[in-house]
C-alpha cells in the first residue's frame, strides 16, 4: 500500500505486480480520465486539493515512467498514461 493523502485522511493506493507488469489501483486519486489531462484540477469532495494535486500527480507521473497499469473506482477499465505537453 502507498500513501495517497489528499482525497480524504488514510486514504491509500494499491500496487500489485508480477514479472515485469505492474498495476496500481488508484482508488479516488484520479476521478476519472479527464485527470489524465488535466490532473490540476479538482473536486469539492478532497479533503485537502493541494495535497490530492500533488498526489496526483506524482502518481501520474511514476506511471508513465514505469508504464504501470492504472485502475480505479472512476476510471472505466484498466489504463496506461504517458506525457503529452504539460500532462
Amino acid at each position: 500500500m502507498t500513501p495517497t493523502p489528499g482525497h480524504t485522511p488514510g486514504h491509500v493506493a494499491v500496487s500489485v505486480s508480477s514479472g515485469s507488469e505492474a498495476a496500481i489501483f488508484l482508488a479516488d486519486a484520479v476521478l476519472g480520465e479527464l485527470h489524465f489531462e488535466h490532473p490540476d484540477w479538482s473536486s469539492h469532495l478532497e479533503a485537502d486539493r493541494a495535497e490530492a494535486i500533488r498526489t496526483r500527480r506524482q502518481l501520474l507521473d511514476e506511471a508513465a515512467r514505469d508504464a504501470t497499469t492504472l485502475v480505479g473506482y472512476h476510471l472505466w477499465g484498466p489504463w496506461t498514461v504517458e506525457r503529452r505537453g504539460g500532462a
